[in-house]
């Protein structure tokens, strides 16, 4: 905008606008996930069920995929806008998604804060971050272990084991599915904090687990993940995301689809 000699963009309208998006990815993602779960429970037999079933995976799947890609790239690249802004204005106020905000270095859960040592190990690598980034550190991680044979590399339940290594989380790997996850690795809450573990399912479908990142103060949540399309059942490392956004739905817990999160937190 420009008024009274001011040229650019209001920082906090841009990051605003890049939630709305992550919001709007995150909502076709839920809607993609139930006609999947519904398409496995629809009794459709017949050439007419399964030309559907064929169009739904070859056609349909793929263009909200790239839809949801494209509404994330286009919230990643609104941060870095409003990013930029700061800067070139010189203003303290930061976002609370942008690299100095609450996941970068300096504030809550990066290295600058003494109440969490788990952020002091990660230096800074709470924020959003490129996948190339995110595969290199996970390919010298897994080298030699099972996590690097096909049927587990860049999987969900891969990721959470390699987010806590990477946070500085000493113990064994946790293991079961997606759904499983998060009760392995302890107590469960109803109530996300920052660097748990998080899933969701009932072992029958849409099952995940995935990594807190950020806890605003209105409750919203961003988490990191893998195999966030699960193409061809396989995990691939540029399907790594860390900008999924959920806010608490009314009675106060949080949800995708229909299936409750559930969080088990970070050891400190």
């Amino acid at each position: 905008m420009t008024t009274q000699g001011f040229v650019g963009a209001d920082p906090e309208q841009l990051d605003a606008l890049a939630d709305r998006l992550d919001r709007g990815a995150e909502s076709l993602a839920g809607i993609r996930s139930l006609v999947g779960v519904s398409l496995g429970q629809v009794d459709w037999s017949g050439r007419d069920g399964d030309q559907f079933r064929a169009e739904w995976r070859s056609r349909h799947l793929p263009v909200i995929g790239a839809a949801c890609t494209a509404l994330q790239d286009t919230a990643r690249g609104l941060r870095s806008n409003a990013a930029q802004q700061r800067a070139a204005s010189g203003t303290t106020t930061t976002s609370s998604h942008g690299p100095d905000g609450p996941s970068g270095p300096g504030g809550p859960g990066g290295p600058g804060d003494p109440g969490d040592s788990a952020g002091a190990a990660a230096a800074g690598v709470t924020g959003h971050r490129d996948w190339h980034e995110v595969q290199q550190g996970y390919d010298a991680w897994a080298a030699g272990k099972s996590f690097a044979q096909p049927d587990y590399q860049y999987q969900c339940t891969s990721w959470a084991n390699y987010r806590w290594h990477e946070l500085g989380y000493p113990g064994a790997p946790i293991h079961g599915d997606g759904w499983q996850m998060a009760q392995n690795a302890g107590p469960v809450s109803a109530q996300p904090s920052l660097h748990a573990m998080a899933s969701y399912g009932d072992g029958r479908s849409d099952n995940h687990v995935m990594i807190v990142e950020e806890v605003d103060r209105d409750g919203t949540v961003r988490f990191s993940e893998m195999n966030v399309n699960n193409q061809d059942g396989g995990g691939h490392p540029n399907e790594y995301r860390d900008n999924r956004v959920i806010t608490p739905a009314a009675d106060g817990k949080y949800y995708v689809g229909r299936n409750e999160i559930r969080f088990a937190a970070f050891p400190q």
